[in-house]
């Protein structure tokens, strides 16, 4: 017969240990699972508040359109890669001028400024203002119909590399062309003849030599042959864009997209740009006068008394002005209109009538005596007529900005990248 195993007895003591082992493992198996479902959730909390919550948090919101975090990122890393690098080439120039303090301190002085433009809490309320007032531009572009193609983002982005497919643009001229004015019967006698061919400051004659006959054949000169510049193709213009892209993804991570998306905002603000200032007029009222400027009430009342007994205002002028620039033209300022001059001489000047002399009118340069020699509706230069144009633009947007509903969050100096960081040494 088998021998039966002998059977193991266990008492009620062991099985209550045997029970709390079990219950204490299951325990410590539910709290690592536990652990690590937290850990994973804060991670994943982490990577999610990272990449998606916190980049698409609003930093502001321009008439219920939201500006993402990510958007303001991309143009920080942006503004502050071309900002840096502006740094470095100042710096560069500096070490090629030697040791002038004067040029020195100049180029140091240049870096200091973008230093401090750079300061996070400087740099960053600058950045939200222009994305704003870009927000503000496209939406009103949009009201008046205005699109932006990716044709037209191509073309600038074309330009600012220099690379003009369909040929290199005419270059506009500097200044408008001004005739010359025929001086009446009154301005004739206020002013010498010779005067009515400089009445335009803008005027400038040059003389026309009539070169000798030459009694022999010039001896022929070897003409230099200079190398042909390497011509300008698609395909060098793609190689420069694509390095600047890859520049662009390596230091600052800024993507082609988000690069077109910075483009396009200059796109926008300039077709708007042309549409709001379409109708600033090419022309506008002007003046030309001469004064005499001395130190002195007494000195300006002196020289009245000596303009009313008949002495000549030009010669005068020459004598007594302390205005070097114009007392050796008699005092002569050409043609100018309004915001040319100091406000108290722009108003006593506008306000006579040809031939008129002022009273002394006083500037922080001195005292003014005014003789008013003509006034005409006249075209205007270039850079005032742009000038206008900006300042009707820049009225426009301060008033749409005064009307909108903006909300700029604080958030912004929390997101704020210090990305690229400045150079050791700068």
């Amino acid at each position: 017969m088998a021998k039966r195993e002998k059977q193991r007895v266990v008492s009620k003591k062991h099985m209550a240990r045997q029970e709390r082992e079990a219950l204490q493992i299951r325990y410590l198996t539910y709290g690592s699972i536990a652990i690590l479902a937290i850990v994973v959730f804060l991670v994943g909390y982490a990577l999610v508040s990272a990449y998606i919550i916190t980049p698409n948090q609003p930093v502001a919101t321009v008439n219920g359109e939201k500006i993402s975090a990510k958007a303001y990122q991309a143009r920080v890393k942006f503004d502050r890669y071309q900002l840096i690098n502006q740094m470095i080439s100042t710096a560069n120039l500096m070490q090629s001028f030697g040791s002038d303090e004067n040029t020195l301190a100049y180029f140091q002085n240049s870096i200091d400024q973008i230093r401090n433009q750079l300061t996070p809490e400087i740099h960053g309320q600058s950045i939200i203002d222009v994305m704003v007032n870009d927000t503000l531009i496209r939406q009103e572009a949009e009201k008046r119909g205005i699109t932006v193609s990716d044709a037209e983002i191509d073309k600038f982005i074309q330009d600012a590399y220099g690379f003009y497919p369909d040929g290199t643009p005419t270059p506009a001229p500097t200044s408008a062309s001004v005739p010359t004015s025929t001086l009446s019967p009154m301005q004739m006698t206020l002013v010498a003849p010779a005067a009515t061919a400089v009445i335009s400051p803008t005027a400038v004659f040059t003389p026309t030599e009539v070169a000798p006959t030459p009694t022999q054949a010039p001896e022929a000169v070897p003409t230099e042959v200079l190398p042909t510049p390497t011509a300008y193709t698609e395909d060098l213009f793609q190689e420069n864009y694509q390095n600047s892209l890859t520049s662009y993804q390596q230091t600052i991570g800024l993507t082609e997209e988000e690069f077109r998306a910075i483009v396009s905002t200059e796109v926008w603000r300039n077709k708007l740009f042309d549409e709001i200032t379409k109708d600033v007029p090419k022309e506008a009222q002007q003046i030309w006068a001469r004064h005499i400027l001395v130190a002195t009430e007494e000195e300006a009342q002196a020289a009245i008394v000596r303009l009313d007994a008949g002495e000549d205002f030009a010669a005068l002028a020459q004598e007594l002005s302390t205005d070097t620039g114009s007392a050796a033209n008699g005092g002569d300022l050409g043609w100018f209109g309004q915001g040319k001059m100091v406000p108290e001489f722009e108003q006593a000047a506008f306000a006579l009538e040809i031939g008129q002399i002022s009273a002394p009118v006083a500037s922080s340069y001195g005292y003014h005596i005014i003789q008013v020699l003509g006034k005409e509706i006249r075209p205007l230069d270039s850079a005032t007529f742009q000038q206008k144009q900006q300042t009707v633009f820049d009225d426009w947007l301060t008033a749409e900005r005064a009307g909108a509903d903006i909300q700029i969050y604080d958030s912004w100096g929390e997101v704020y990248p210090e990305t690229p960081l400045i150079p050791d040494g700068l």
